[in-house]
């Protein structure tokens, strides 16, 4: 599958180029959410919208969780994590 989140979602964190392969590799992550919502039958549109909605809630809840707004245990973290994951998931449908 080409990668529909190239250029639509892509991170600019990057925008003086200083950490290199970087846009490439949110890219590359992006797609693996994209194939999976693509994997459901939905329209390549709407594909694109479900990542870009998936990524940017998940970099919300970890946003919180660095600036200590939202308290996560480090022993509970990954499960916290994949919780997170399946809840947004399963709202993006």
């Amino acid at each position: 599958m080409e990668n529909p989140c190239r250029g639509s979602a892509g991170a600019r964190i990057n925008t003086e180029g200083k950490f290199p392969g970087f846009d490439t590799a949110v890219a590359d992550d992006l797609q693996i959410f994209a194939v999976g919502f693509a994997g459901t039958g939905m329209a390549p549109g709407i594909v694109i919208d479900r990542t870009a909605v998936f990524a940017s809630a998940l970099q919300g809840v970890i946003t919180q969780i660095l600036h200590g707004r939202l308290r996560v245990p480090p022993a509970k973290a990954k499960a916290f994590d994949a919780d997170v994951c399946k809840m947004l998931i399963k709202g993006t449908r």
